[in-house]
């Protein structure tokens, strides 16, 4: 990372990320279950991976990463797939949103 902070090239690559992890959950999911069951179901997958599993630092915080994602989706609590896509837009703009606005301060 820059000093000067993350570039928008680089938080619409998180975006991009997140958008294709909701999109593979939405097409595992549509015929059978409704997107706060889906978005729970990963949770709880996630949850146990991160307890039960060791892998290298980055792969663990990429893992995180869409668990935050799906938890900030699961608390808006979407009735339907198109309420999901609708929320998703928003979460997204935040996400990437909160990246742009990250400026670690150097030290001596």
């Amino acid at each position: 990372m820059p000093p000067s902070g993350y570039s928008p090239t680089q938080s619409n690559a998180i975006r991009s990320l997140c958008e294709s992890c909701l999109n593979a959950l939405v097409q595992e999911n549509i015929a059978t279950r409704s997107p706060v069951e889906a978005l729970e179901r990963e949770l709880a997958h996630i949850n146990r991976d991160l307890e039960t599993t060791n892998r290298p630092v980055v792969a663990t915080k990429v893992l995180e990463l869409t668990k935050g994602f799906y938890s900030a989706l699961l608390a808006r609590n979407p009735g339907s797939f198109e309420s999901l896509a609708e929320h998703s837009e928003i979460v997204l703009d935040e996400i990437e949103e909160s990246i742009l606005d990250i400026h670690v301060v150097e030290t001596a």
